[in-house]
């Protein structure tokens, strides 16, 4: 079945083996669906998703994309809000997911050489197919969360200098008040010759980053920051020069193709994400 069948062309993988947010505030019903969720063996949820993705591979057999995470190829996708075709029926990665992952494989060493990462807030599917790499010393970590190795607060890691290959971090930072010093501690915590793969979501176009520390409520982020739980928008210049104020230098532009660009599903709006691969400069 082409749904459920493995892709023979590896687009640049090598062979594989068959935060919440740190917010002041919490979301009751976002707490008690983590409570819920970690109160799941992770065995059984693995199993879950084994299952799920035999079933939703099924439905959503064909050959009009592919995942490059779970390595299958689907004629549809599921929707994710008002966006199309957006996750994937086995992995439930998302676009951004998925563009990190081919980020991962072609621009750093993490499948092709040892490297112990450390993985922030991870996406489940990522982290599944990161602990599946025999490259890959994985560890990941979170402030709230109770399914994760270690409990960290990004902006003060309890964790020894040059501790670390790679550091991921997605979709974090617009939480996190001191985005600066969190980004200083993953170059603290790199080793020579490491990278941190980081990722935000911005507002195209815009010259500045928007951030007011007066406006501390679920309501008033909602109605400045477009969530209940970011504590500012960032314009794209401005993310990349707090990266280079952090000690780190960085690179914006990989080599993905516009036809691997769809054929992946990679985009949700285009440029909504910045995504680096940033090394310590000392």
């Amino acid at each position: 079945m082409s749904g459920d069948r493995r892709i023979s062309r590896n687009f640049g993988f090598p062979a594989r083996r068959t935060l919440p947010v740190q917010a002041d505030w919490e979301d009751p019903s976002v707490d008690l669906k983590r409570r819920l969720r970690d109160a799941v063996p992770r065995p059984v949820a693995d199993r879950a998703r084994e299952v799920r993705k035999l079933v939703s591979g099924w439905k959503h057999r064909g050959d009009r994309y592919e995942c490059p995470i779970c390595r299958r190829s689907y004629g549809s996708m599921l929707p994710a809000g008002s966006r199309v075709d957006a996750l994937c029926p086995g992995c439930r990665s998302a676009e951004r997911h998925r563009k990190m992952a081919l980020v991962l494989a072609r621009v750093t060493p993490a499948l092709t050489e040892p490297q112990r990462i450390l993985h922030i807030a991870p996406e489940p599917a990522l982290r599944m197919w990161l602990e599946a790499q025999d490259t890959v010393d994985y560890v990941c970590a979170d402030l709230l969360r109770g399914d994760v190795d270690l409990r960290l607060d990004i902006t003060r890691l309890d964790l020894p200098d040059d501790s670390f290959d790679g550091v991921i971090c997605s979709h974090v930072l617009e939480h996190v008040d001191e985005d600066v010093l969190a980004m200083r501690e993953f170059a603290r915590v790199l080793r020579p010759g490491g990278w941190a793969l980081l990722n935000v979501p911005h507002e195209p176009g815009r010259a500045t980053t928007y951030e007011d520390p007066s406006i501390t409520t679920a309501e008033g982020r909602l109605a400045a920051f477009g969530q209940e739980d970011h504590v500012r928008i960032y314009g794209r210049d401005e993310f990349l020069e707090r990266v280079s104020r952090a000690g780190l230098s960085y690179v914006d532009s990989f080599p993905i193709t516009p036809a691997e660009t769809a054929r992946f599903r990679l985009e949700a709006t285009p440029d909504f994400d910045v995504i680096v691969i940033a090394s310590p400069t000392g």
